[in-house]
């Protein structure tokens, strides 16, 4: 993953909306997983890197999300024998394998994905009005603007 370079010193109005910004998504993020009984894993997180990426090494997949060779080894290991990722040796050099996410694997992200949506769905029907609807869309198109740069 690569981090784009701030180039400009932000005021302090800025990093008070910024640290506002981080925690409520961190714990719309946090609740939203309680309440739809997805929790956040490593293995959830793998899976999900490998759905996005493609398939890949575990030391590239250590690499991206920050962890040891050794605790990823043991993530894969997991998920091989859960049949959520299969391993195939590695076109490029035959002493690797790569990790791929398996149907199995995808379908199991999918629903994951789903229950948080649904949760979603029915905290905004639930909690907020049509304007605040309306506001939120404006700012998750905005957020998602942010995530492109």
């Amino acid at each position: 993953m690569r981090k784009t370079p701030i180039k400009a010193q932000p005021d302090d109005n800025l990093m008070e909306l910024a640290e506002s910004l981080r925690r409520a998504v961190g714990g719309f993020v946090r609740k939203t997983r309680a309440e739809a009984g997805t929790p956040s894993s490593a293995r959830n997180e793998t899976l999900a890197l490998l759905e996005y990426c493609g398939p890949m090494t575990t030391t590239d997949l250590a690499r991206h999300r920050g962890v040891k060779h050794q605790s990823m080894r043991l993530v894969i290991a997991e998920l091989e024998k859960e049949a959520l990722v299969t391993r195939s040796p590695s076109p490029g050099d035959g002493r690797s394998q790569l990790n791929m996410i398996s149907a199995t694997g995808c379908k199991i992200l999918e629903q994951s994905r789903s229950a948080r949506s649904a949760w979603i769905a029915g905290a905004l029907a639930c909690q907020l009005n049509h304007r605040e609807q309306q506001v939120l869309s404006e700012a998750a198109a905005l957020l998602e603007r942010l995530t492109q740069s």
